[in-house]
């Protein structure tokens, strides 16, 4: 049988095909990124028009014409398309703006620092700074003006024009009042954003807590539920465990006075009444049977099994279990061995309760294998024993392996399966273990192969008796 070797987890290898950055949505860009994109659309050719006005009738070269043109027209699209490809789209536009203030410096030289369009250009250009970022900006904006400004003022010799033309006066003018509008606009556009996100975060709020009441309304009922399912299932096993003598006296009469019968003892029984009580007897032993796992489980359930905790040899326990199944096993024509790794220590636990763990195992493995052979080991590693028990029957499926060991659970739960019993020795048989301070688990099963149970134990005994015992020799020295 093809047993689980522990390795690495096996990963799946992904690939992924090489994709561009994803597009940029508009929503996610700082709205200052939208707001200079309408406004430098509007402004930039503005401000040109400003210094054409003033350069037409004085000999510009080609390459500043061409200049102009872009700035006027190339700039808007160009600037946007930096702070939408930036990852901090604010950062991106306020340094766009500072390019804006030194392309402004260079203006009030083109126009030979005509007084109120270089003070139109310097008041535009500063206020929407200042929209956009504030005093700090307002500050870094001022001083590359002043930078740009006073390089041209070097660069022309302070040559200034008191003569300027009513059509740059007003164009100028209208390019201060755009950037006005920036400032007011900006300031609109904000104080709306924050209004709308100040109405989600209350209306999530409600969200929220009208969430958080339903779910502790939610928690509170299933709290009281479960301890209604609670109260109720220790009534019930309270009352199970109170009622075993009422349970099996009478059902142990009957199987007694069977056997009386059976012996003769009321004189000689016909061979057709003997056959008739020999099922009643093997039936009667079947029902005590049942009724003891009912009985064993409400007791555990109701924390009335005591074990009886005493030193016993492991392996004469194992040996006895097995021959006790014996002739079960050869009724069927299965080889039943056992192996105990030689040594064997005493152990400290309930010797009646382990036989019971090992005679359910032994003997689920030997009912439901109809061929091969049933295997016992037993040995025993540092401070605790394993014994598990491995078969050559139908397997468990793998659906079924997580509900085994639940009461009345069999991996065959149809009402036509061939095989019989309650569905508790393997529920029983995990508890006491458990009471023992060790697991019990599905070792490896493979269906149509067989499977393979163990159970672990502490050789010191239950927690409650290993932790006595140090506290015990300490209070004796």
């Amino acid at each position: 049988m093809h047993r689980p070797v522990c390795g690495e987890d096996s990963l799946s290898n992904l690939t992924s095909e090489a994709i561009g950055p994803p597009p940029v949505d508009e929503r996610r860009l700082h709205p200052m990124v939208r707001v200079n994109r309408i406004v430098r659309t509007i402004g930039c050719p503005l401000a040109v028009f400003v210094v054409v006005t003033v350069r037409v009738d004085e000999p510009t070269p080609a390459w500043m014409w061409a200049a102009l043109a872009a700035y006027a027209f190339a700039w808007p699209q160009a600037a946007h398309g930096l702070a939408r490809l930036s990852r901090d789209s604010k950062r991106a536009a306020q340094l766009c703006l500072m390019f804006d203030c030194a392309v402004f410096g260079a203006f009030a030289t083109l126009i030979s620092y005509r007084l109120v369009p270089t003070i139109a250009l310097a008041t535009g250009i500063l206020t929407a700074v200042t929209s956009g970022g504030g005093v700090p900006l307002f500050l870094a904006g001022a001083s590359t003006l002043g930078v740009v400004f006073v390089a041209g003022m070097l660069a022309v010799d302070w040559q200034v024009a008191t003569q300027t033309a009513l059509v740059t006066i007003v164009l100028s003018l209208a390019l201060a009042f755009l950037f006005q509008w920036l400032l007011a606009f900006q300031g609109f556009h904000l104080a709306r954003e924050l209004a709308q996100r100040r109405r989600q975060i209350e209306e999530q709020s409600a969200q929220i807590l009208a969430q958080n009441e339903a779910l502790e309304t939610a928690m509170r009922h299933a709290e009281e539920a479960r301890q209604a399912m609670a109260a109720a299932n220790l009534a019930k096993s309270r009352f199970l465990a109170n009622m075993s003598h009422e349970l099996r006296t009478p059902l142990n009469a009957i199987i007694g006075y069977t056997e009386l019968i059976l012996d003769a003892t009321y004189g000689e029984v016909p061979e057709r009444v003997r056959g008739t009580l020999q099922r009643v007897e093997r039936s009667g032993r079947h029902l005590l049977a049942l009724i003891n796992e009912v009985l064993d489980l409400s007791k555990i359930e109701a924390g009335q099994l005591k074990l009886d905790v005493a030193p016993f040899a492991l392996a004469e326990t194992v040996t006895a279990a097995v021959t006790s199944l014996e002739s079960l096993a050869r009724e069927k024509g299965l080889k039943l061995e056992t192996q105990l790794a030689p040594g064997m220590p005493q152990v400290t636990g309930d010797e009646r309760r382990i036989t019971q763990v090992l005679v359910n195992l032994i003997g689920n493995a030997i009912k439901f294998t109809d061929a091969g052979e049933v295997e016992v080991r037993a040995c025993a590693e540092a401070s605790r024993f394993t014994v598990s028990v491995r078969d050559t029957g139908p397997g468990v499926a793998h659906e079924f392996r997580s509900r085994i060991f639940e009461e009345f659970q069999q991996a065959d739960t149809s009402t036509t399966r061939p095989k019989g019993g309650s569905g508790l020795g393997l529920a029983i048989a995990k508890r006491i273990v458990e009471m023992h301070g060790g697991t019990l688990a599905l070792i490896e099963s493979e269906v149509g192969k067989g499977s393979t149970f163990g159970f672990t134990l502490p050789l010191a005994g239950p927690p409650s008796i290993a932790a006595a015992q140090p506290a015990a020799s300490a209070e004796a020295t």
